[in-house]
């Protein structure tokens, strides 16, 4: 159902929103091509909060791609970087920004079962009224585009949330996390980073998702670099972690200058 009735509108109305605009970029979401494929003066999210039925396709989507986009945990090397932190039972080890209904805190948890710290869920209060009953997973309302209210935590986590926003809006996402940082904290972004040519046919036609529901897109190495150094943050490490199927998404990891 997602792909028939969430992006099949999309690509329907594409050639003639593109064609009517010159081919140029899009960035507002509220003037790109998801508005006339569905008739609609609302954003994407907006537009599916007050449609279930599309809601619930996306939330059902998000869930089967979690178990391979899940694999980061197999490929990041936690206790490298948990060396020497020694958190009192308060402080957070992971909290998953925008994490929809927790399916990778769910994965969290049961990578690290007996680990006697918080994980933590963070996403609008519609959303987590659909979350995962995941024993030992705090779930806290949070606009990710407000001050980031879990202070110092080791681990900020964005799974595929930037790449459905422009440059200008994941700036204040990012910052607002930055601010929340220690010198000890990591921000793990989980999204593909696209090559400069020969760009794969999965990643080209998510990235015209992006364009035609957000006004957003998939970025190369160079935009991820740009993006992070605009707001203060350099990528340390990106960690490939499942080449075959997603042909070449990675796992930028950013961390304060």
């Amino acid at each position: 159902m997602y792909s028939f009735e969430n992006c099949g509108p999309l690509f329907q109305e594409m050639p003639a929103f593109l064609r009517k605009n010159k081919y140029q970029n899009v960035t507002d979401r509220k003037a790109t091509i998801f508005q006339p494929a569905y008739n609609t003066d609302l954003d994407t999210y907006t537009y599916f909060s007050q449609h279930p039925e599309n809601l619930q396709a996306l939330i059902k989507y998000m869930g089967l791609e979690q178990d391979v986009r899940g694999r980061w945990l197999e490929a990041y090397p936690f206790e490298k970087h948990t060396q020497g932190w020694n958190p009192n039972p308060e402080e957070a080890l992971f909290v998953d920004i925008g994490g929809n209904v927790g399916h990778y805190c769910a994965l969290f948890r049961k990578k690290f079962p007996e680990i006697p710290v918080r994980i933590v869920l963070e996403d609008l209060p519609g959303t987590l009224a659909h979350s995962l009953p995941t024993p030992g997973v705090d779930k806290l309302g949070h606009d990710f585009f407000l001050p980031q209210p879990i202070k110092g935590a080791k681990f900020y986590h964005l799974g595929w949330i930037l790449h459905n926003w422009s440059d200008e809006k994941a700036k204040i996402i990012l910052h607002q996390i930055k601010l929340a940082m220690t010198p000890q904290s990591v921000l793990l972004i989980n999204d593909m980073i696209l090559p400069e040519t020969q760009i794969p046919a999965f990643a080209t036609a998510l990235d015209l998702v992006m364009l035609g529901a957000c006004g957003s897109l998939e970025r190369t190495g160079q935009q991820w670099n740009d993006l992070l150094a605009d707001v203060g943050l350099v990528i340390q490490d990106a960690n490939v972690y499942d080449h075959e199927l997603f042909h070449g998404e990675d796992y930028p990891m950013a961390g304060q200058y």
